[in-house]
């Protein structure tokens, strides 16, 4: 006997409210589930709001490099 089956025997014995109920529930979640993925993408993509200009930026970054000459003697 599959899962399926298992689920269903359960919910047959549900009332007709309660089946309902639960449809309503399972359709809610697989909407929501739809948008969570995309806005969970779009979250891990980052994004710097800065009026500095992309060329700004980039100066930055690079001024602000510190090297270390390490020397290694054997």
């Amino acid at each position: 006997m599959s899962l399926v089956e298992t689920y269903l025997i359960w919910i047959k014995k549900l009332s007709v409210d309660a089946r309902l109920g639960l449809i309503a529930r399972i359709s809610d979640s697989l909407r929501k589930e739809a948008v969570d993925r995309s806005t969970q993408f779009f979250a891990t993509c980052g994004k710097l709001e800065s009026e500095e200009t992309d060329d700004e930026l980039i100066d930055e970054i690079r001024s602000a490099r510190y090297f270390r000459d390490k020397s290694i003697e054997f």
